[in-house]
This record gives structure tokens, sequence and C-alpha cells, in this order.
């Protein structure tokens, strides 16, 4: 690696430099392509010959081929107009994944339409598409999930560079080893450092005008090579002259982030005329976040009530035989927006309190029924609120509502209390499944369920909705806070 002007640099602190394997972006982009355009020819042509139903179609046979072709390309072409391809997606395995689940699904559409309108239902059997989209998500996603996680794991060793940079030193920062390991473990080969140290404006001016002429030198050995600025930002004596120097280089120049603008410019940029702007806080949800949060809620909603109905009804005939009033139970909570609505429960005390203050349960409570100490402890007691979700007044996930009595307490003496009420609430949410469930003596213990919740607010994706309700199975089956 040189060094210009003065070796104080110690090599970046990564094993075997020299023999990284260089991976072109490009290159593992294409690779990607043909896995995921394989995974979807592959996943419709291992279904078709699976099903016995589509044997008995004569057409069957001759259209295999063309539709296994179809299902690979929509599949592809879904994630490449989703930017599934962006280097800022593969990157990350689980929006990588939300994504392919996504392609996933509007391949099966693109497919499913297909045969419907160019080639007829007998063309190839229900069995065959529904098949294909099946075995899809529960086969080909989890496997380019597993592939992605391997890839990013060997990027991070600094086992595989996908890109060629050169490093300028422009002083003033003091973390220079720290970035270049940062760039070692995200892909980014540092081939050169060069160190501009000089004092004076003739000094400077001379060192960035030779800096610039080595990197010019670099980048016509290797046009990918791109130039990575490790400079204090406020440091424009240093700046302005490197800048003015590189302008004559044909390559990418980027600065790398000092201390005091890192975590700002963690934000989406947002246009607001000839003034930059960074989100350094966003709406808890946007547009297309609410769409797909609604419709998941709704299709789960809907399959869980087709499931669970008989249940529901016995469990409501039971508490009627049990003890005298209401099967369900309806409280006021808070809701989006701080809006009041109607929560439903099924009962499981003697009382049905709703107003003033309102003690919560405690395990030996004389309130709860015999039925209801076993239907709060298995949480069945909250499946009414399915009813809810269905309404639009409640999520699957979300920040548990409280009696008004507790919002009102907590939201004086909790200072982002309130915040809670950004997103809708849910059955389940991210502080339940992290053991922020049941009662809150103290206000400790109600502060550490708002950071949870808060947390959870911040950082809403489809893939943590997945996630709590795949957590929330077992802990609330088995959750010993429940009572």
């Amino acid at each position: 690696m040189d060094a210009f002007l003065h070796d104080r640099l110690e090599p970046p602190p990564v094993d075997d430099v020299a023999e990284r394997f260089y991976l072109p972006h490009n290159v593992a982009v294409v690779g990607a392509v043909t896995i995921d355009f394989g995974l979807g020819a592959g996943t419709f042509s291992l279904v078709s010959w699976l099903d016995p139903s589509g044997a008995e179609l004569g057409a069957a046979g001759a259209h295999t081929l063309a539709f296994a072709i179809s299902a690979g390309l929509a599949v592809v072409l879904a994630l490449a107009l989703m930017r599934g391809y962006a280097e800022t997606t593969l990157r990350r395995p689980s929006a990588a994944t939300l994504t392919h689940v996504w392609a996933w699904i509007v391949g099966f559409l693109v497919l499913s339409c297909t045969v419907f309108f160019f080639a007829g239902p007998d063309a190839v059997s229900r069995t065959t598409v529904a098949g294909f989209f099946a075995v899809g998500i529960g086969v080909a996603v989890p496997a380019r999930l597993a592939g992605l996680v391997a890839f990013n794991h060997v990027l991070a060793r600094s086992r595989i560079a996908t890109r060629r940079g050169i490093v300028v030193d422009a002083g003033g920062r003091g973390d220079l080893e720290r970035a270049l390991a940062d760039l070692a473990s995200n892909g980014i080969d540092a081939v050169a450092v060069y160190v501009l140290d000089g004092a004076e404006p003739e000094e400077i001016l001379s060192q960035a005008h030779t800096i610039a002429a080595r990197c010019r030198d670099a980048v016509g050995r290797d046009p990918g090579c791109a130039v990575y600025l490790a400079i204090d930002w406020s440091d424009l004596s240093r700046y302005l002259p490197l800048r003015a120097a590189l302008d004559r280089v044909a390559t990418p120049v980027y600065v790398l982030t000092d201390g005091q603008c890192a975590e700002i410019l963690r934000g989406k940029r947002v246009e607001t005329g000839r003034i930059a702007s960074f989100e350094v806080k966003g709406a808890p949800l946007h547009p297309l976040g609410r769409a797909q949060k609604r419709i998941v809620d709704l299709v789960l909603t809907i399959a869980i009530l087709l499931v669970l109905g008989p249940l529901m009804a016995l469990v409501g005939l039971a508490i009627r035989l049990e003890s005298p009033g209401p099967a369900l139970f309806r409280q006021t909570r808070r809701g989006f927006s701080g809006r009041d609505f109607q929560i439903f429960k099924f009962r499981t005390m003697t009382v049905c309190e709703n107003a003033g203050a309102i003690a919560q349960a405690t395990p030996d409570d004389l309130r709860v029924t015999r039925l209801g100490r076993f239907l709060r402890r298995t949480s069945v007691d909250e499946l009414p609120q399915l009813f809810n979700v269905l309404r639009g007044e409640m999520s699957l996930v979300g920040p548990r509502p409280h009696a008004l009595a507790h919002d009102d307490f907590y939201g004086r003496v909790i200072e982002t209390y309130a915040a809670r009420h950004k997103v809708k609430p849910g059955i389940t949410g991210w502080a339940q499944v992290n053991g922020c469930r049941g009662r809150t003596p103290e206000v400790r213990d109600m502060e550490a369920r708002v950071a949870r919740d808060l947390w959870y607010i911040d950082n809403w994706s489809l893939w943590l909705d997945v996630l709590i309700l795949l957590r929330t199975i077992p802990k609330f089956l088995f959750d010993r806070n429940a009572y």
C-alpha cells in the first residue's frame, strides 16, 4: 500500500489484504440474477414434475418450459423494479428477503394471469401454480436468505471486495484506521492511501495536485477505482483545494462522514429547495407502509378467524355458563392519534370496569373467574380483538392499548408516553415479546415498556412484524407474567 509524503499509517486491520478475492458488484448482481431466475424457473419445473394432475394434461408438458421461464423472469423483473439488486438492499438480508417475498408474490400473480388469459386453465394445473407459490415462499426465499447471510458474513470478514478505492487522508480526523476497517468490512479494498498534511495554503495546493495526479494514474490502470476523502468537514482550507484538484480525475469522489455529521446523515435526504435537508426523525409509517401493514392485518386476521372461530364460540358459551354477565367485555381505550375506541375481550372477571381508577389484575385477584384465569394465562381472552383489527381500530402488531385511567396517569409522569399513539395499537408488540407484559407496579416498569414501544415505532418494517408474530406464539402460551 502506497503512502504519500510520509509513512505514518499502518496497513488497514484486515488479514491478507493482497489475497482478498475481488468480485465486482456488477458481477455479483449478475450472479444474483442468475440464482433468482434459476430459483423461479426451477421451482416451477420441480412442482410441475411432482404434480400428478399435471401429467394428465396433454398441453402441460409442451408449456412447462415456457411457463418456467416466465416464472423466473417475473421474479427477476419484480426484484429489479423494487431495487432488490441495489447494493444497499443486498447488504441488508432482512430488507432483501422482504423484497424477495414481494417479488415472489408478483411472480405468482403474473404466472396466474398468464395461465388464465393466454394459455387457458387446461394448460397448467392449478395445483402447480399454487405449489409454485408455496414452495417458493417456503424453500426458495429461505435459501436465498441463507445465501445472502453467508455472502455478507464473508464480506464483513474482509475476504471479498466488490469495489476498489483510494483513500486520501486530509488530516484532522484521528480515526482513519477505523475508517479503513469499515471500508474493508463493506467490500471496499483500499489499494492506496495518500496523506495531505500541508499547513500553508501553497503547500496544501501543491500536495493536492500531486495526489490528484497519482489518483489519475491509478484510475487509468483500474477504471473502477473510486476516491474516498477522510477529512474534517469543517476544514474547508484543505477540502476546497483537494476537491478542485480531483475534478480532473475521471472517477467518483466520496467524502467519509466525520463524527459530528455521521448521525445526521443517516437520515433520508429531503428536497427543500436550494437548502439540503436530512430527515433525522420521520413519520412512523409512510403511506405505502401503512397500506402494506393493513393488507397483512386483513389477510392474517381473516385466516385466524376462519381457523379459531369455532374455538371462540365455545369459549363465549363457557363464559356465559360459568358466571352471569356478557361473554365479551368492552372497555374504552385510546388508539391511533389519541382517538378513543371500544376494545373487545373475553370477560375474565366478575366485574366490568370502564372508568375511574382501574386496578390491574394481581396473581390471586378474586375478581378473576376460574375460567378467566385460564383464558388470561393462555391469552385466549385477547382473541376478540381480531374484530378490532377488522374494523381498523387496531393492528396485529403495535403498542398495547391501556385503560384510559392508566393513559392519563402515565401520560403525566412519563414524558414520551403519548408518542405510543403515533401508530395503531396492537394485539401483540415488541414490548410484549421482550418481557414487558403484565402488571406495571412501578413507573420504571412502564418506562421500560414505553421505550420498547417507541423503538418499534422508529424501526418498523413488515419483517419486524413477522418476527414479532412468530415470537408471540410461544411467549403468550408460556409467559408467567400473564394472570
